[in-house]
């Protein structure tokens, strides 16, 4: 199932992913596939599904900071999620990092222009 997964999202189902990372067990907290269940929710914008797996916002924005290909559209509507679910949540070093992560999506949009 893992290696299913892991096909599967770099085929870009991450909803399917998902499903084969938790018949693999990812749903058990601890799971060391858990990272992946909650990458596979976040890139198929399961908001809910996500927040269940890992409701900590630094989580989610780890997620964002460490990815290669940063997708614009997608990192905005992950962007303003995390600020509509985690606003009262985050603490100055989110704050810093999420302003830095919407830096580079304001560079991105420069350099495509």
């Amino acid at each position: 199932h893992e290696m299913l997964g892991r096909n599967l999202m770099a085929a870009g189902r991450p909803l399917e992913a998902a499903a084969e990372y938790r018949a693999a067990g990812a749903d058990e907290a601890t799971s060391p596939l858990r990272p992946k269940l909650l990458a596979s929710l976040l890139l198929a914008e399961e908001w809910e599904e996500a927040a269940s797996v890992d409701p900590s916002p630094k989580a989610w924005i780890g997620f964002l900071e460490g990815r290669r290909d940063q997708d614009p559209e997608f990192t905005t509507r992950l962007l303003d999620e995390i600020d509509r679910r985690f606003d009262e949540d985050l603490d100055e070093e989110l704050v810093s990092r999420v302003g830095v992560l919407r830096g580079r999506l304001s560079s991105t949009a420069a350099a495509g222009s």
